[in-house]
């Protein structure tokens, strides 16, 4: 192959922020105790305003990650990866699928026919995103990874920082160290957000995924972009 292709997930292939959605997903389906009063805490602390202190305070502190993120995700410690990944299974047939940005999925299926090399580098989890990944026999998976203790329970905990902004580059050059885009004819991202400059800005061509108008960002940055 000498050709790459580097997407995010969210926004990019599909029409939505699939992360959260995921937990609220199972909170909706279990419903325990534990689960509402993390809900109702984390709603109270956006509602009071209190979330976006920590969140400044924290960003002060060069602190990465969003505390909303980790608060939702919290909702499923101590659950049973056995279940997490049935969930992953339904919510990916469910949910998922419904939300494909069909006019990108098939810039993909193009790119894999003129032997692209893909690689997603998402900060969105992995229990679904790696149904994905095998449905659609994707080269390669960058993401979040669940932290899960020695009896196979989640741990409310990521296994790694946060896969948003900079550390997208940085994983991915951790597991490609001596990519070059001078070694491809074609080497291309493309992501959504400004979050997403970094990993746009690494590749020959950065390409801005944007739905109904343009960013002015994305051409202020010297970036390609689709329109859907």
């Amino acid at each position: 192959m000498n050709n790459i292709a580097i997407y995010d997930f969210c926004q990019t292939l599909v029409d939505f922020e699939s992360g959260d959605a995921f937990i609220h997903y199972i909170r909706n389906k279990e419903g325990t105790p534990y689960m509402l009063r993390m809900e109702r805490l984390r709603k109270a602390m956006i509602r009071t305003k209190t979330m976006f202190v920590i969140e400044r305070i924290l960003k002060l502190l060069h602190k990465n990650g969003s505390l909303n993120k980790r608060m939702v995700l919290l909702e499923l410690r101590g659950m049973e990866r056995g279940k997490i990944e049935a969930y992953a299974e339904l919510y990916y047939e469910n949910v998922i699928k419904r939300h494909f940005i069909t006019k990108v999925l098939k810039q993909l299926r193009e790119q894999q026919e003129r032997r692209y090399q893909i690689v997603i580098v998402s900060a969105s989890y992995d229990p679904f995103l790696k149904l994905f990944v095998r449905e659609y026999k994707i080269d390669d998976l960058i993401t979040n990874e669940y932290r899960y203790d020695k009896e196979e329970k989640f741990t409310g905990r990521l296994c790694r920082e946060d896969c948003i902004g900079e550390n997208k580059v940085r994983r991915f050059m951790e597991k490609y160290p001596d990519f070059d885009v001078n070694g491809y004819e074609d080497s291309v991202s493309y992501g959504d957000s400004r979050s997403d400059l970094s990993i746009l800005k690494l590749t020959g061509r950065g390409v801005v995924i944007s739905r109904g108008k343009s960013k002015e960002w994305a051409s202020a940055n010297g970036l390609e972009e689709f329109i859907w």
